[in-house]
């Protein structure tokens, strides 16, 4: 499948899974939050509704659940492979295991700096177009919210935010 293509398809699957969740259409961007700690998971939530962003929290609560005061968030305890290839990109933690299954859906990581695939990810620099990730330097709220807005500033300029996901599909 070319990258073309996918960007399609991923268009597409993410308006039926932000109608099936009911997120806000209007939000383009679909993210999905894989971060094991509850602590920090807990304190980047709020913060989390203040973007134009739709987002889907992997959190291992009893129920899956739509927050009615944060109307961009949908909760769930486990990420359906299925629909995977909606996600814009992925914010994780080390405790990830397996890059590739985001990288072949052209899911850009936003990953902490020092990880087992720092060797694979580097930071994208839209001024070389090179590159293929958004890093955070501490596992805290802070930081990776700091690399959040980053990756958000990318998606303003389509050509930069095209290239990001083509180096992301090469990789």
């Amino acid at each position: 499948m070319t990258l073309a293509q996918i960007l399609k398809e991923k268009k597409l699957l993410a308006i039926d899974i932000k109608k099936k969740y009911k997120l806000p259409v209007k939000n383009k961007p679909l993210w999905v939050v894989i971060i094991n700690n509850k602590q920090i998971l807990q304190k980047l939530y709020f913060g989390l509704a203040t973007l134009p962003v739709d987002f889907i929290v992997v959190w291992d609560f009893w129920k899956e659940w739509k927050d009615e005061q944060c109307k961009n968030i949908y909760v769930t305890k486990e990420l359906r492979r299925n629909i995977l290839p909606a996600f814009d990109f992925a914010i994780l933690d080390s405790e990830t295991t397996d890059l590739s299954k985001y990288s072949s859906q052209a899911i850009v990581p936003i990953a902490i700096n020092e990880w087992h695939f720092s060797s694979i990810l580097n930071e994208f620099n839209p001024e070389k177009n090179l590159w293929n990730a958004y890093l955070y330097e501490e596992y805290n709220e802070w930081s990776i919210f700091h690399a959040l807005i980053r990756y958000l500033e990318n998606t303003r300029f389509p050509m930069d935010h095209k290239n990001l996901v083509k180096n992301v599909f090469e990789k």
